[in-house]
């Protein structure tokens, strides 16, 4: 909600009066805009899934908790080594569907096809950048900055360097990209495993905090919201900066240093 091109935070929308001239963002069903399409008080910024919100209706407490404990069982079961996480993640999917969480509809609409495209090529182009001798040229010269601040210093470059690109250009894309530098910085020179590095390149990819274009829900909200750029930079860069440094700590002390059974089993 905005006032005069300013923010309102509130708990409870039901404590605001409205007055002439406030915008509000609501995620509407099938039912309001039905209702209300042809008013002139209302707009359509973007249509989700032909119009359906993508929140599943949980019209039970059963269901609820069945996705609770599915969720908590699929983590839990992947964690310990029983069953890949790919396998155990398509079965949950699979009963959220059968049990009437999610309509077959939704499933489907919920694959983004242009998300794997892009996936499928960064790939091949990572495959290109190693066959090449792109991602040694890059690793080498990150590393050289880097590297002098200790195994800590190059966590905290690759983050830094993620992060960067991330705000710029979609972070599925730029995991993939990076995935190969990312490996080639664990080693003996550096001391670091490969779970260390790929644990900062994955929470990196996601930090897209500080720019407008990082995202798509940041535009989606830059101009109903009244927020600039510069609110972005202004609040995602402190973010981003504290998100670093927890993320760097935790993946240099939670994961052992380089080990020659590290490589193999990375490989």
């Amino acid at each position: 909600m905005s006032r005069q091109n300013l923010p309102i935070l509130v708990d409870h929308i039901g404590d605001v009066i409205i007055q002439p001239g406030d915008v509000l963002v609501l995620e509407a069903t099938d039912s309001f805009r039905k209702n209300y399409e042809n008013s002139r008080e209302f707009a359509v910024v973007v249509e989700m899934a032909s119009g359906r919100s993508f929140t599943p209706r949980r019209k039970k407490s059963f269901s609820m908790a069945f996705v609770v404990v599915s969720t908590l069982l699929m983590i839990v079961l992947s964690a310990v080594g029983v069953i890949d996480i790919a396998i155990v993640s398509a079965l949950v999917a699979c009963l959220f569907v059968l049990y009437g969480v999610l309509t077959w509809e939704q499933a489907l609409q919920s694959v983004k096809a242009d998300v794997l495209l892009v996936i499928a090529a960064a790939f091949g182009l990572g495959n290109a950048m190693q066959e090449t001798g792109l991602t040694d040229a890059i690793s080498s010269s990150l590393l050289s900055v880097f590297e002098i601040a200790g195994p800590l210093g190059v966590l905290l470059g690759l983050f830094f360097t993620t992060a960067l690109l991330s705000s710029v250009i979609a972070n599925t894309a730029v995991c993939a990209l990076l995935f190969p530098v990312a490996l080639s910085f664990s080693g003996e020179s550096t001391g670091l495993s490969a779970q260390a590095c790929l644990t900062v390149l994955m929470v990196a990819s996601s930090t897209c905090f500080a720019t407008a274009v990082g995202y798509q829900t940041n535009l989606m909200i830059l101009t109903p919201g009244g927020y600039t750029n510069t609110d972005f930079l202004r609040f995602g860069l402190p973010l981003t900066l504290l998100v670093m440094i927890v993320s760097c700590v935790v993946a240099w002390l939670a994961f052992p240093p380089y080990s020659v059974e590290d490589t193999n089993t990375t490989v």
